[in-house]
């Protein structure tokens, strides 16, 4: 399994924000050689799942890729249960960021679990 991470907006080559360095910092994550990518549809083939943030990304997805399986990721990640953006907290303060690593947290674990119980009934 891979996982990736690309955006709709993304200035190629940027560095993660301060906000975000320090709150990888403060959770033992080590951001300084990430580097942001824009989206582009030889990211995806027909075994890609893309687990978009937002609906607008998820729109903006389809557009490029209209028969890409693209989710919301907490609607993906509560299998329906929750149909939320999350916030971007780009230039807010430190507690946005810490909130939305939260809320990210919380999602991803949710996400993976899907995917491993997916993963096991095929299998079987």
């Amino acid at each position: 399994m891979t996982f990736t991470s690309a955006g709709i907006g993304a200035l190629t080559g940027a560095a993660a924000s301060d906000g975000s360095m320090l709150v990888g910092i403060e959770r033992g994550v080590d951001l300084s050689r990430h580097r942001a990518r824009l989206f582009e549809p030889s990211l995806v083939d027909n075994h890609t799942i893309v687990l978009a943030l937002s609906q607008s990304h998820v729109d903006a997805i389809t557009s490029i890729v209209p028969n890409a399986r693209v989710y919301l990721l907490s609607n993906y990640a509560t299998r329906g249960a929750l149909n939320e953006s999350v916030r971007d907290p780009f230039g807010g303060e430190l507690d946005e960021y810490r909130k939305t690593a939260d809320s990210l947290e919380t999602l991803l674990a949710g996400m993976l679990d899907r995917i491993a119980t997916e993963q096991s009934s095929t299998r079987s």
